[in-house]
């Protein structure tokens, strides 16, 4: 049991023993100053985001929706969104008698917002949705669930907050 730990010692002692050359290398790979290397800094609190003005489709195909937000979605902020749900039998024709939810998440981090957001219909087939912030940055998914009668249909688009 002890003769494979010492045949490791050697090798864990390398990485310790470096002329000046590589250690002077070594240290400015870890300089985000430094030309080679990438930054390494935490992402800035004004980074930022622009949802797409491109309507889409719900998962059924029942349902088009659009997002609407004119300045970008800054991180750690409070943001609202005016939400705009058509027929996508008869497009143009607003969605009449459905209840609209909507939400971000992280798929890859298996969480959403902090807190959830206040929707309210604001026209037909417009909601507004206040509330909303993304606090960290990487891939979001942002949901509109669309409940007609008790079928809910999806729709989602996606952001990467930088």
């Amino acid at each position: 049991m002890k003769r494979p730990l010492l045949l490791l010692l050697p090798w864990l002692f390398a990485g310790c023993t470096s002329t000046s050359e590589s250690s002077e290398a070594s240290v400015s790979a870890l300089d985000p100053a430094s030309e080679s290397c990438c930054d390494l800094s935490v992402a800035p609190a004004s980074a930022n985001a622009r949802l797409t003005d491109e309507p889409f489709l719900s998962n059924g195909k029942s349902w088009q929706v659009r997002l609407g937000r004119e300045e970008p979605i800054k991180m750690r902020e409070f943001f609202s969104i005016d939400v705009w749900v058509d027929s996508a039998d008869q497009l143009g024709v607003p969605a009449d008698g459905v209840t609209v939810r909507v939400d971000a998440r992280m798929p890859h981090h298996r969480h959403g917002m902090l807190a959830p957001c206040e929707v309210r219909q604001v026209g037909p087939g417009h909601w507004r949705c206040s509330g909303m912030r993304l606090h960290m940055v990487g891939y979001w998914e942002f949901h509109v669930d669309i409940d007609d009668a008790g079928l809910v249909e999806r729709a989602q688009t996606s952001i990467e907050l930088e």
